[in-house]
């Protein structure tokens, strides 16, 4: 194993790492209550979202031992995510009625990321070697690829320009898994030299995008529809990070300007800038944008992003205390942040201009967090 790949998993030797890889082989708002999120931005704003809040073991439906990770919109209008701590794949309304359906999971089970499908149903990664199918009534159907489970560990998930579902799967060996909808599984080698960190999206174009790391550097992959990859330096090294800011499933997004964008929790610049940086690549080399602190007066470390109204909008942690950051920024790299009460860890957009995050921190119930902008 290389050094990239052992610190990268060392790193992750909190809570969700515990859930994450095993069996493969202060108090915050409660229920549906509402807090103000308090922002603290140049010049101030009257308008301010308001935080939504539903806890395990307290909101109905949402079961006290759930880990709720991913999280997406579904065909239905409710939010989707992925339980690790059940396991089950859970479905939350916007009035805050929460479902969980495990039924039809081969076990052991660990559902990582979620999208919506182009068949009306939704599909989710399964890092115990598994793709997964689940539709609007709770029917779950998993498909398992050709390695012994826990041998390789599907993360990310997206909808491909072909209609296929496409994952990228962690091993050794590491490939790209494509789905067809009725869970046919067909296996692509990535250059063989370069780790994939199971961050993926795919682009106007078709284009599949991966993070991954050739000896200590960072290189964005891109692969094209005919199969071919193009790398992209992005100058960023192997970072060392305090123990343990939340690992989203989604670290990467393709931003208005139909560019990736993503968080760089184990990257850095080569002589400072790591952790707290937003990158961005495109043909003409990958930009930096240091994270703004001061919305945030304290540590918060970037890992789940997304894409919404003409801005990337990202989520980070404080590993030593319930605290977090939500924060936009638009192409130019002009930025507005938010304090939050929780440990966020993915976030992703409804169908109504609001966003959705999920949380977790240590000694606390899983949470899921609505974020109702002001109209």
């Amino acid at each position: 194993m290389s050094k990239p790949v052992s610190r990268l998993l060392s790193s992750l030797a909190g809570v969700a790492a515990a859930i994450l890889f095993s069996a493969c082989g202060s108090p915050s708002q409660s229920a549906s209550g509402a807090l103000p999120l308090q922002a603290a931005l140049p010049g101030g704003r009257d308008a301010v979202p308001v935080l939504r809040t539903y806890t395990a073991g307290v909101t109905p439906g949402f079961h006290r031992h759930s880990y709720a990770l991913d999280i997406t919109l579904g065909p239905d209008g409710a939010m989707w995510f992925t339980d690790l701590g059940n396991p089950a794949i859970g479905r939350i309304t916007a009035s805050g009625k929460v479902t969980e359906f495990s039924k039809g999971l081969m076990q052991p089970a660990k559902p990582y990321s979620i999208v919506a499908g182009p068949d009306g149903n939704l599909w989710f990664s399964d890092i115990c070697g598994r793709i997964g199918r689940i539709t609007p009534d709770g029917k779950i159907d998993e498909f398992s690829l050709r390695f012994p489970a826990g041998t390789v560990n599907p993360n990310g998930i997206v909808v491909g320009s072909d209609g296929a579902i496409w994952s990228n799967a962690q091993g050794p060996p590491n490939f790209l898994v494509r789905s067809d909808l009725n869970g046919h599984l067909k296996t692509y080698k990535i250059p063989p030299t370069y780790g994939d960190d199971g961050s993926l999206a795919v682009d106007g174009s078709g284009n599949l995008w991966m993070m991954s790391h050739h000896g200590q550097w960072a290189y964005m992959l891109e692969r094209e529809p005919d199969g071919s990859f193009v790398r992209h330096h992005t100058g960023l090294s192997q970072a060392e990070v305090p123990c343990c800011p939340n690992y989203a499933p989604k670290r990467l997004t393709i931003g208005a300007d139909g560019n990736p964008w993503y968080t760089t929790l184990y990257w850095l610049k080569a002589g400072g800038l790591g952790g707290n940086v937003i990158a961005t690549t495109s043909d003409s080399g990958t930009t930096l944008f240091p994270v703004k602190q001061r919305a945030v007066p304290y540590a918060a470390y970037p890992s789940g992003i997304t894409t919404m109204g003409g801005h990337v909008w990202f989520v980070g942690d404080d590993p030593f205390q319930v605290s977090g950051g939500l924060w936009r920024i638009d192409e130019n790299g002009k930025q507005q942040g938010y304090s939050v009460p929780h440990n966020p860890v993915q976030v992703a957009p409804d169908g109504s201009g609001n966003l959705w995050f999920t949380a977790e921190g240590f000694d606390h119930p899983a949470q899921i967090v609505e974020v109702i902008a002001p109209k």
